[in-house]
């Protein structure tokens, strides 16, 4: 996912994909997925996906936010009030040649 994230890509099924694999159960009709760029403030909330299926919107609304340095991605898989924040960062070549230039 964060590949997708580095290249631009508002691929929103990458996103759904991870979900799927993080052990938690899920029902693709209550997810719904939006995103945020940095720029403006943040700007308004852009859906990507609901019920789990696309939701048909502007491609190059969604590029243009995931082309941004810093990102943020709302996922709400409909299961309740809970809600957690996780924090990344890049996966960019420079990421990668600083994390792999040393040995630990």
């Amino acid at each position: 996912m964060k590949t997708a994230i580095y290249g631009g890509d508002p691929n929103w099924g990458r996103v759904l994909a991870a979900a799927g694999v993080a052990g938690v159960a899920l029902v693709a009709e209550r997810i719904t997925l939006e995103a945020q760029g940095s720029n403006a403030g943040g700007g308004s909330w852009l859906t990507l996906a609901t019920g789990g299926a696309t939701a048909l919107a502007d491609p190059a609304q969604a590029r243009a936010i995931f082309e941004q340095k810093t990102i943020r991605l709302r996922l709400d898989l409909g299961l309740g009030r809970s809600e957690a924040v996780v924090w990344t960062c890049d996966l960019s070549p420079d990421y990668i040649r600083i994390n792999s230039d040393y040995t630990s």
